[in-house]
């Protein structure tokens, strides 16, 4: 019997099988098995399975394995003012006189409206170790281990784990699974320390895997009574206030988008009508935010499944000179976006 490099063969006499990986002399062959192991063994103590250059099944038909690329390791890169829906790590010094030299508080944040379930390996010799696991609640974060700097190079490899679920109805989210690498020089730069939404101090954050707002929401068809009982439930926390009373001399903008606070009555309205009619009161704010030389506007539009702040977003994008952010969390909940006018 002849085989070639690459037939996949079974033992005549045992259980076991594997795939020809080379030629010992011309009555024995190298079989590589499971374990990734060469073995020598008789030609006649081997039977085909599949014959590499005839593609023809021998006995019985065979899975040829798929390729298994090897995960992508993405660099660790500091984030600066951009802090969109998303699950983040903190380094966070603990000391702020002396933020190069102090230890660092490794914590990580859930910046999304739903639970996740989380786990935190570093690379080691022979793979990987997980050093930390738990659930964090939806706008939680949770302190995992303080990092001395002696000890940092050894937490340069990451690899985070991530299952997000929700008690209530909700659009599923695919897990995320993300190998970092950190370069360590990047913590002795005290630019890279920056003021976040997650905690009062500076910290070297970066995220690790973020949400698409507008995932799903193309599908969906709303019920009258529903959408109702969403546009009062105002943002994540449930307690948004009303939009203040401003000036045209206020530096600053505070703009509810809610469609009762735009109109007496909104039964009767479809959702394109809804929509059409806060898009338009979001530019005509944004407009006279400009006119007036403000600083800032912030439009709270409530978190729903998040049609309107997409569409807010994409309206935003068309206009030079501006960056928009989520508004600080402690106030807003997820509810709300903030544009710095420049």
């Amino acid at each position: 019997m002849q085989f070639k490099i690459g037939d996949r063969v079974r033992f005549l006499n045992e259980k076991g099988e594997g795939f020809i990986s080379g030629f010992v002399n011309k009555t024995t062959v190298n079989v590589r098995i499971e374990e990734g192991f060469d073995i020598p063994y008789a030609i006649d103590q081997l039977v085909t399975i599949f014959d590499q250059n005839t593609k023809i099944e021998k006995s019985g038909p065979v899975v040829q394995p798929e390729p298994v690329s090897a995960p992508s390791i993405r660099e660790f890169i500091p984030a600066n003012t951009e802090f969109s829906r998303g699950v983040y790590l903190l380094f966070i010094p603990e000391s702020d006189r002396n933020m190069l030299e102090s230890p660092l508080q490794l914590t990580i944040m859930n910046y999304t409206e739903y639970d996740v379930l989380y786990s935190l390996s570093v690379k080691r010799s022979g793979g990987y170790v997980t050093i930390s696991s738990g659930d964090i609640s939806a706008g939680k974060n949770n302190n995992m281990l303080l990092i001395s700097r002696s000890e940092l190079e050894r937490f340069m490899n990451l690899k985070v784990d991530l299952i997000y679920y929700h008690n209530a109805t909700h659009e599923p989210i695919p897990p995320a699974s993300e190998m970092l690498h950190i370069k360590p020089v990047r913590f002795y730069k005290e630019n890279n320390f920056v003021k976040n939404p997650f905690v009062q101090k500076r910290a070297f954050v970066s995220m690790v895997a973020g949400l698409s707002d507008q995932a799903g929401w193309d599908d969906v068809e709303f019920d009258p009574v529903q959408l109702e009982r969403a546009m009062k439930q105002k943002n994540f926390s449930g307690s948004v206030k009303a939009s203040k009373p401003h000036h045209l001399n206020d530096p600053e903008f505070e703009v509810d988008l809610h469609i009762e606070e735009l109109v007496e009555s909104f039964a009767g309205m479809n959702n394109a009508q809804i929509l059409e009619t806060q898009l338009k009161h979001c530019k005509r704010e944004l407009e006279k935010a400009i006119d007036s030389n403000a600083k800032k506007i912030t439009f709270i539009h409530g978190v729903g499944i998040g049609r309107l702040k997409q569409e807010i977003h994409n309206l935003l994008k068309s206009y030079d000179r501006i960056r928009f952010h989520d508004a600080p969390y402690a106030k807003y909940g997820f509810g709300a976006t903030e544009v710095v006018l420049r």
